[in-house]
């Protein structure tokens, strides 16, 4: 069971070090700071609450990956459990307390995002996406 839960992470890591990744995958926590924040370190209220949203977007993304590998384990582990009723309980628990954990992460997510929207008086999305962050005047 672990010979083939190491196989399929090895394969996973593999997969990731082979694909392309362009510039929408990446995430650059200085993405959207003003140039004279990045180069002389002239930095502005606005600019420090754009990198604590690329620093919970960055969370927020890798979640999604975390959480498919927690699935991946618990789905083969409920698989290949060998008719142990303490292994198919550990995996049903493993699943609960995934979902559970991408309930808290999402809602703290968007805690986050409402806090910076109000410490940058915006009210409202004012018909921009959600993930682009703060903009400030």
């Amino acid at each position: 069971m672990k010979k083939l839960f190491l196989f399929f992470i090895l394969l996973f890591l593999l997969a990731g070090f082979l694909l392309p990744v362009t510039d929408a995958q990446a995430i650059y926590l200085l993405e959207n700071i003003s140039p004279g924040c990045s180069g002389s370190g002239d930095c502005t209220f606005c600019d420090i609450l754009r990198v604590i949203h690329n620093v919970g977007r960055f969370i927020f993304v890798s979640m999604a990956g975390i959480a498919f590998i927690l699935f991946m384990r618990a789905g083969i582990g409920l698989i290949f459990n060998w008719g142990s009723a303490e292994r198919i309980a550990a995996n049903k628990k493993l699943i609960f307390h995934t979902l559970l954990a991408i309930v808290i992460i999402l809602a703290a997510y968007t805690i986050v995002n409402m806090l910076l929207q109000l410490l940058t008086g915006q009210t409202q999305l004012s018909g921009k996406a959600w993930w682009q962050g703060p903009t400030c005047q």
